[in-house]
């Protein structure tokens, strides 16, 4: 089975038809996110968590698969 990120292919293609952009986040999205945050163009922006995630965190469909119900079985 080949690996992609340390998972499975399939279960990365899985997660990817759950998030807006239509694909899991990649080492290299999360590289480019800390690169920016790391330049001179993000020198104004503190204490924030910028999730790279393809929109999955704003998507409530998607996020409710996270959320576990408060009520009973």
């Amino acid at each position: 089975m080949k690996l992609l990120d340390g998972k499975a292919a399939d279960e990365v293609e899985l997660w990817g038809s759950f998030v807006p952009t239509g694909r899991a986040s990649t080492a290299e999205d999360r590289a480019n996110a800390a690169l920016s945050l790391a330049s001179d163009l993000a020198a104004n922006i503190t204490g924030a968590i910028i999730p790279v995630d393809g929109g999955f965190s704003h998507d409530e469909h998607a996020s409710r698969l996270h959320r576990t119900p408060t009520w009973g079985p």
